[in-house]
């Protein structure tokens, strides 16, 4: 299968004030108005689209064919300069833990093809600009990859196998996108995007040997030259999150083609914006197959100036020697020359390396839950077989914005070529004495520990994660290491309030919905609004309506109040409003805004409560049904009537039961015959709104 090469922009609309654990909370204000709302509050965030994250002047600028050769003009392949459209969801495992998630992302190629992202995980930051005088996140880059699903091959007369190769070349096969994300602005909210789509390839080969995601790391012996000359830091200690103190690059092995493809952009130093390089300087990708380099390979250069990038999308395509038969025996190095002088090594691949197995690089655990990590271990790139080659330690670092909430329980042990070791999440309901690092805190300047502990139930208007992590100690004096972002969520513990549910006990029922809601309405009040215009002095006015209202939306209601059948239908209706948008897939576009974290035990909770609320309801409608059956021995018979304003329906019921104090015997019959079949239709109303989740109201 071809691989096709793009390049273009992004645009990204971050919760940009919600990032910081610590700000005071901010209330809706429809008084506000946008351009107000976007200074003083979302930091120039459209609150609308929060969130959502964007291709926009994505083009393919280059096609590379199974043979190696390549194409960077539309006449020579219709595809090239088609657009590409991307959009899904960049949501944040946790505020303060840079790991990015891509939900229900789907693309389009114009004329091509047109399909649905699984999940993207964001790879670790880098910072690609060296001694930039910008700075901060325009230096960063990072990149996603991921699965496309669902494909569909657009059919029309502008892109065919008669004028595409590409299409002649499409096996109809497993395809994915990598795309590498940089320079984003939080001015302009944009940044570039670079990437390819090429074959899904697995991991591992089918003799088991990694073929993915294959790491090239800086030498350990690295020339002083070098490290002066592209300004490459040298950093005491090792990252403690996702930001990287070093660079990396990723290649993956096209077996059927015998192609790599090299990800070179998160490993070239630039030295600005422009993507250039220390004057100079060249450098080349060299394969090393049995310890010996292969010499008079073509395309070894890695071509960085701005348009090379562009055309390449940042990926570096070589074909494989005739003689290269085992991959294991295969490594690559990345060397570099200053004005043709000779090469020096500046990249390459590990002996050992390691991965996260069974998690997406990033944990999500609910309070007090205990996980076990396993990790795949490699010794050139086949499963280690000898665990005395390594010594692998597990750890977790404290974080600035969170208390530790997650921890490595044990050592850890080695089985069959897997590293496995257990991960503990703080009891948040009944947490031991921990040190705050937020709310009134100033941290002592001696120890630089937080003066003011916490323990109990710790608020819920909060976000908890730090960072755990494994290194790897070998011969070698790279470090082979791993950050991995673990959130804590919240947990409503069911088995502990079920009698306060059972008697709906309204102030307990509004403490535990409070707590629920608590970190959407202090961090995003301004989630669920939409545009209306206002009259002003001025004429009409833009400005934003809340059109669900968290804090004031659910209703609560008593033992009391079931006699008010209108309350208890109005209560159900809004909670399956919410269970609606909570429960919708992963990847529905219209899912809640943030519910990919909400507190765990939260939708149960839900659920149960307006069971609760319902059965009792449902309970005093058949009593007055089950009345009327036997007290005047009546039948049911079909009635068709609607009972969705449940309200109406009661004054209905309420009007008979006036009417009967004056009715004759005969009509009294004929009167609760239409009352009785009025409360089946009710219980059925009433059942249904128990085990789905729809809801009356409108906005």
């Amino acid at each position: 299968m071809s691989i096709l090469h793009f390049s273009g922009k992004f645009k990204y609309q971050p919760p940009r004030y919600n990032n910081e654990p610590g700000n005071p909370e901010r209330y809706f204000d429809a008084s506000l108005s946008p351009d107000d709302v976007h200074e003083k509050i979302t930091q120039g965030t459209e609150p609308l689209q929060y969130f959502e994250f964007e291709f926009f002047d994505v083009f393919v600028r280059k096609i590379t064919y199974e043979d190696g050769t390549s194409v960077t003009d539309e006449k020579d392949d219709s595809v090239i300069c088609k657009k590409i459209h991307l959009k899904g969801l960049l949501v944040d495992t946790a505020p303060h833990l840079e790991r990015g998630r891509l939900f229900a992302g789907e693309i389009r190629v114009l004329d091509l093809l047109m399909g649905r992202l699984e999940l993207a995980v964001q790879s670790d930051v880098f910072t690609t600009i060296v001694n930039d005088e910008i700075g901060g996140v325009q230096s960063y880059s990072a990149d996603f990859e991921a699965k496309i699903n669902d494909l569909t091959m657009l059919q029309n007369i502008f892109v065919s196998s008669k004028n595409s190769r590409y299409l002649r070349e499409f096996d109809n096969g497993e395809l994915k996108i990598y795309f590498h994300v940089s320079h984003f602005s939080f001015k302009s909210m944009e940044g570039t995007i670079f990437g390819y789509m090429g074959p899904q390839i697995p991991v591992e080969s089918s003799n088991g040997i990694r073929i993915s995601k294959r790491r090239v790391l800086i030498t350990p012996n690295i020339d002083t030259q070098l490290v002066k000359d592209l300004g490459i830091e040298t950093h005491d200690t090792e990252s403690e999150d996702v930001f990287r103190n070093d660079l990396e690059g990723t290649f993956e092995i096209l077996e059927e083609d015998r192609q790599i493809l090299l990800r070179f952009l998160n490993f070239i130093p630039f030295t600005d914006l422009s993507y250039s390089i220390p004057e100079g300087y060249r450098f080349f990708t060299v394969l090393v197959y049995d310890g010996k380099k292969i010499d008079s390979m073509p395309g070894q250069e890695i071509y960085l100036d701005s348009n090379s990038i562009c055309k390449s999308g940042g990926v570096q395509v070589l074909l494989l020697p005739v003689n290269v038969k085992a991959f294991d025996r295969l490594k690559i190095n990345v060397v570099c020359t200053k004005n043709h002088s000779e090469e020096k090594i500046f990249m390459e691949e590990p002996e050992f390396d390691l991965r996260l197995h069974n998690e997406p690089n990033f944990l999500m655990l609910s309070s007090d839950e205990k996980r076990e990590l396993v990790f795949k271990i490699y010794q050139n790139n086949r499963i280690l077989t000898d665990s005395s080659e390594v010594e692998l330690v597990a750890g977790q670092y404290e974080d600035l914005f969170s208390p530790l909430v997650s921890w490595v329980l044990d050592k850890g042990h080695f089985e069959g070529g897997t590293f496995i070791c257990g991960i503990q999440a703080r009891n948040l309901e009944n947490s031991e004495i921990v040190g705050d690092p937020i709310y009134g805190v100033i941290p002592d300047s001696v120890t630089h520990e937080p003066r003011v502990k916490i323990s109990g139930e710790l608020p819920w208007d909060r976000y908890y994660g730090n960072y755990v992590f494994i290194r790897m100690k070998t011969r070698e004096k790279m470090i082979i290491k791993q950050n991995i972002p673990v959130r804590v969520l919240h947990l409503v513990p069911l088995d502990k309030i079920t009698t306060d549910l059972n008697d709906l006990d309204t102030e307990k029922i509004q403490e535990i919905v409070t707590k629920l809601m608590s970190y959407y309405v202090r961090y995003y009040p301004w989630l669920h609004v939409n545009y209306i215009y206002v009259n002003t002095p001025d004429g009409p006015k833009k400005a934003y309506q809340q059109f669900l209202k968290i804090k004031e939306f659910l209703t609560f209601v008593s033992d009391e109040d079931l006699n008010e059948w209108h309350m208890v239908h109005e209560s159900v209706s809004k909670v399956n409003h919410l269970l609606e948008r909570l429960e919708r897939d992963e990847h529905d576009w219209k899912k809640m805004p943030r519910s990919r974290d909400f507190p765990s035990n939260g939708i149960e909770f839900l659920k149960i409560w307006k069971g609760v609320m319902v059965d009792k309801l449902v309970e005093k409608v058949k009593n007055q049904k089950n009345h009327i059956l036997e007290s005047e021995k009546l039948q049911l018979s079909e009635v068709q009537m609607d009972v969705t304003d449940i309200g109406d329906v009661q004054d209905i019921i309420n009007q008979i039961d006036v009417a009967l104090e004056n009715l004759p015997d005969g009509y009294k019959r004929l009167f609760l015959r239409w009352k009785l079949q009025i409360l089946e239709l009710v219980i059925k109303e009433l059942n249904e709104l128990k085990t789905q989740t729809k809801h009356s109201h409108k906005h």
